[in-house]
């Protein structure tokens, strides 16, 4: 658990908030801070050197212990932003996730992405490439899921409901 404070210093904060900044468009219909730079997967980065090594900042959480720099941060935390674009930065528009949690979503938008395409593309293969998962990872799903499918259309429904898909 790290605050910002106990990992870069006042200069370094400033140096690399001014440098985040500058690949930042704020849509102004939205409000989003949109980042136009490096990106690892679908989550923004930021890289720098430090003491001859680069460095990635994943931009997110800098922005948010930035924004609330008296709280602890664990390890790998997992933030989604609330406004579903996978390039906002912007710390108000982000929420901390649990895992449980994303897992229950990936289950759910897999499951639901299965069920409209398995006649489609008819390969498990074909369907995990397009899902951004391991064709283990899809069979694992769909296992759970047949074990017992009304339980997960309830949470399924209830992900949809809340908007969380």
């Amino acid at each position: 658990m790290n605050k910002l404070r106990d990992l870069y210093s006042d200069d370094e904060i400033k140096k690399i908030i001014n440098n985040i900044y500058e690949h930042i468009i704020v849509d102004k219909e939205t409000d989003c801070f949109i980042w136009t730079h490096s990106m690892n997967g679908d989550r923004p980065y930021y890289y720098t050197r430090r003491q001859d090594k680069v460095i990635a900042i994943p931009v997110r959480l800098f922005l948010l212990m930035y924004e609330n720099p008296e709280i602890y941060y664990p390890e790998r935390l997992r933030i989604r932003e609330t406004c579903q674009n996978p390039k906002c930065v912007n710390p108000y528009h982000l929420e901390i996730k649990k895992k449980k949690e994303i897992d229950k979503i990936q289950f759910a938008k897999s499951i639901i992405f299965y069920k409209e395409n398995v006649l489609q593309l008819k390969s498990n293969i074909v369907i995990a490439e397009k899902l951004g998962i391991t064709p283990i990872t899809l069979s694992k799903y769909l296992k759970e899921y047949r074990k017992a499918p009304k339980k997960w259309d309830e949470i399924i429904n209830t992900l949809i409901n809340s908007n969380k898909l």
